[in-house]
């Protein structure tokens, strides 16, 4: 009896275990409750996304990967909107970095990549990046 009580007290400690590991090598980024990747952004310039101009600031980016849309968050508004898809990188990527396209002196969005991750999120529609902004 009391190996039987052995045996079951390991086995729910390796399921909390396989949990607990789940849910850290997700980092924060992906919300589970509402299937949303969720990162922090600082601009250090205003750049436009689509039609919409975002100035520098910080910014709380969701991806909604059932809908296809990034959204820009200032506090509770959004402040810019746009359809994306995620791309997979053969390499993890340092830092998050902001992927712009510049035309005139006008800094266009072309994507997001996620620190630490493989993910970048791609502005769908915008044209090839000529530039990296590295955050810190």
């Amino acid at each position: 009896m009391r190996l039987k009580s052995k045996i079951l007290s390991s086995l729910i400690a390796i399921c909390m275990l396989c949990a607990i590991s789940t849910i850290s090598l997700a980092g924060g980024k992906i919300d589970d409750k509402e299937k949303m990747i969720k990162e922090h952004f600082d601009l250090s310039h205003d750049v436009v996304v689509v039609d919409k101009l975002v100035k520098k600031g910080r910014y709380l980016v969701k991806y909604d990967p059932d809908t296809g849309v990034v959204m820009f968050f200032d506090g509770d508004e959004v402040v810019a909107t746009a359809s994306a898809e995620v791309v997979m990188s053969n390499k993890h990527f340092d830092s998050d970095q902001i992927l712009i396209r510049t035309e005139g002196d006008v800094d266009f969005l072309t994507g997001l990549r996620l620190g630490g991750q493989r993910e970048e999120l791609t502005i769908v529609g915008s044209a090839n990046r000529i530039a990296i902004v590295s955050e810190q």
